[in-house]
């Protein structure tokens, strides 16, 4: 997980310097969040406290909640980058906006 909230912030990192590994960054957090915050996160709750989740919808756990929402963030982002729209910035915007939110 630590290592997911490193990578964010170097994706983050890399959409205000305008980088050309955006895509394949944005892909790595994503999996990244996925062991460290779903596959690990999971294992680790049910050690340490007896139930494997702990958020949303089953109960309301406030870090297995923060997990959720950025995995879905950083989904979003890369979903819309794929999909271009030109309304809007496509990736760019997610990513700020789940950026700055998470930070």
């Amino acid at each position: 997980m630590f290592f997911a909230m490193l990578l964010s912030t170097r994706t983050g990192l890399d959409f205000f310097t305008e980088g050309k590994n955006l895509l394949k960054l944005t892909i790595w957090t994503i999996i990244a969040l996925f062991i460290g915050g779903f596959l690990l996160g999971f294992a680790m709750n049910g050690y340490a406290f007896g139930e494997m989740w702990g958020g949303w919808p089953f109960g309301s756990d406030v870090t297995d909640n923060k997990t959720q929402i950025a995995f879905i963030g950083w989904l979003i982002a890369f979903l819309y980058d794929k999909e271009k729209p030109k309304c809007l910035n496509s990736l760019r915007f997610w990513q700020r906006y789940f950026y700055l939110r998470f930070i």
